[in-house]
Parts: structure tokens; sequence; C-alpha cells
């Protein structure tokens, strides 16, 4: 949906660097090596058995009445016992390495071989950077309501030996970064170049990423992971919708960051939205589709957060147990500062602030 408005270029302009978010091509070259799988106990008497995967052991479904979970419940119920539930069983993720590769690292380090390969096919520019994650990242300092990918599985077993060697591999390819993420490093080299392409009309960097974040960067970028990439180069008032419908729908999945709870019934018949349970993608950006300037962007999500959490100050307690007593502007500065990419080192970023710049009427001047 972000790409509405976007201006694309063909492949065919040719740039000073690419810069890549190699974090997930490193994560995928580890997960390469290695079979994952499941081990479920009964707990009633500790039998266990191993399963592919859990959609093997209880299907599709929501409810999880799929797979051989299903086929043995009616096994049972034909016997006139009672279906066994899925709280009845203890389910642990494993993994092993594959055991037809002879080297784990090397097959890791080739995996990602073929990343570069493709990504210099493309012949998008004169040389390429890699940026890989180091050690730290400032959002696990700053997150309350929830601690900062506090969700996420853990990486591959050989993840820490594959990214060494592909860093050594690289060497001057490679910049690892550190308290920050590789998207910040990227954001920042792309509101550099933003300010270089406004100085002189021409671009020097592209940037490639998978992750949806970067269309918050006004700079030329693709995806890799696509079939036939395309540069695309967001205008400023896309960059800006592509952040605020992430402050309205969060990223519980994938980093573990709270957006807005639900929008009020208030805002759901003034905006025509109907009954939400919950606000994805889809629903902020509809809520958000309407707004013709950046000013009216970010009043939007000022309304909906006013609406939804009301004027007054509530006691909240953090997820390491301060207790905190937050206006509404405070639920949307914790979920903000977690989505934004920097633009310069050492950046925090402040909602009110850039409320303030923009004009928006928040109810604190």
């Amino acid at each position: 949906m972000c790409k509405q408005g976007f201006l694309l270029r063909r492949l065919s302009v040719t740039y000073e660097l690419v810069l890549l978010d190699a974090d997930t091509p490193v994560f995928k070259a580890a997960k390469s090596v290695q079979q994952d799988y499941i081990v479920v106990t009964r707990k009633s008497d500790g039998a266990t058995k191993r399963y592919k995967n859990k959609t093997e052991f209880w299907g599709h479904h929501k409810k999880k009445e799929g797979g051989e979970l299903a086929k043995n419940n009616l096994i049972r119920v034909e016997r006139g016992l009672q279906p066994n539930k899925p709280e009845d069983y203890e389910v642990e993720e494993c993994a092993e390495l594959v055991p037809e590769i002879t080297d784990h690292v090397l097959a890791g380090v080739e995996q990602f071989d073929r990343f570069v390969g493709k990504i210099k096919s493309l012949n998008l520019a004169e040389d390429y950077r890699l940026g890989i994650g180091g050690s730290g990242n400032f959002r696990y300092e700053i997150a309350q309501q929830l601690p900062y990918k506090g969700a996420r599985k853990d990486k591959p077993l050989l993840f820490m030996e594959i990214k060494e060697a592909i860093i050594k591999k690289y060497k001057n390819k490679v910049v690892v970064v550190d308290d920050e993420e590789v998207d910040d490093w990227c954001s920042i080299k792309g509101h550099e170049n933003y300010k270089h392409f406004l100085k002189t009309g021409e671009w020097k960097y592209v940037l490639g990423f998978l992750d949806k974040d970067i269309k918050q960067v006004i700079s030329p970028q693709f995806n890799f992971d696509d079939q036939f990439p395309e540069v695309i180069i967001p205008t400023p008032f896309e960059a800006a919708k592509c952040f605020t419908s992430q402050c309205l729908s969060g990223d519980l999945s994938t980093d573990n960051i709270l957006g807005l709870p639900n929008f009020t019934k208030e805002i759901q018949e003034k905006y025509e939205l109907g009954a939400t349970r919950g606000i994805g993608k889809a629903t902020a950006l509809k809520y958000l589709e309407t707004a013709t300037t950046i000013k009216e962007l970010f009043e939007r999500v000022v309304e909906a957060y006013k609406s939804y959490y009301g004027t007054e100050r509530q006691e909240l307690v953090s997820h390491d147990g301060k207790v905190l007593m937050w206006d509404y502007l405070d639920f949307l500065q914790d979920s903000a500062q977690l989505l934004y990419l920097r633009r310069k080192p050492c950046e925090f970023y402040n909602v009110r602030t850039t409320l303030d710049k923009l004009g928006v009427d928040y109810g604190e001047n």
C-alpha cells in the first residue's frame, strides 16, 4: 500500500554505491544449513514424538484442530474416549544441522555469496557495502510498554560463526553497525543522499532492503527479495505516510512494538471505517487515505491516540516494573521512537518536536 505515489526508476541508473541491509541475508545463510523440527510431549504420560513442524502436528487451523492431532482424536472418539486438546501437550522448537552438509560454515557463506552475486548482477552501482549488525541497540533501553524484539525466536545454530566468516571474507565491503540497527545506518546514509540530491540534483546511493521500515527514507531504494527489483524513490509525503501508518498499526509480530490498540467508535464512524478489531496495515492506511499533507497525517495520528486514551494521565507499569503516569502522547512517543529510523547519528526521536515543527495542535502549548 505504501507504494502509491512513489517515484519509480528502472535499474538502468548507475549510482556510486549500493548500501545493503545484509542482516536478513546473513540470517538466511545461517538458516540454510539447519533443519528445524518440533518435539511434542503429552503431559499426561510424558510420551514424545518428533514432527517436521507445528502444522504437521495440529494443522493450519487457528484453533489447532488439524494435522495428526485431529486424526488421533477421530480414533479416540470412535473408541469412546475424550479428544485431546492442544493444551494437553508441550511443544519444544528444535533444530539440527543438515547431516548431508560436510562444512556448514562454508555452505552458509556460499549461500550468502549467491545473494551478493545477485546484487552485483543488477549493475546498479560502481561498488557496494554490506551493513551487518554488531553489538547493542539503543531501542532495548528506551522501550517501555513491551521489551523490544521480546517475541523473537532464537537465532540459527551457527549464526555467529557464519556471520563472522562473512565479515572476514568481505572485509572492507562490510560496515559493522553497533548500538543501533542496520536500518538506522541505511536511513542515515539515505538522508545524506537526499540532502545531496537537493543540492546537486544527483543521487549518490541506492539502498537495498527487505525491511518495510526503510520506506520512511527519501532515497532511491529497492527490495532485493523481489524477482524483478525496481528502484523506487518515496516522496516526502509517502515516507511520512509509511511512518504514521506504522505509529497506528505498530509492529508487534516482528519487533514487539505496540501501536494504537484500536480505533474508538467515534473515529470509526467519523472516517467510515466500520467496526475494527485492532489496527492492521490496511486499516491504518484507510484511516489516513484522505489526508493530503504531512501535517494532516500527523493530525490524524494525534486525533486517534487522543480519542482512545483520553486527555487524563493514567498509570502504566512498564515491562521492567517502573510505574509511569502517561498521557496519550506518551503512548504515541513510546511507539514512534522505536519505529522511527534515524536521520543522523545518535538521534533520539521526539514526537512532540515533530508536532511543533508541523504546527499540529496537541493541547500542551
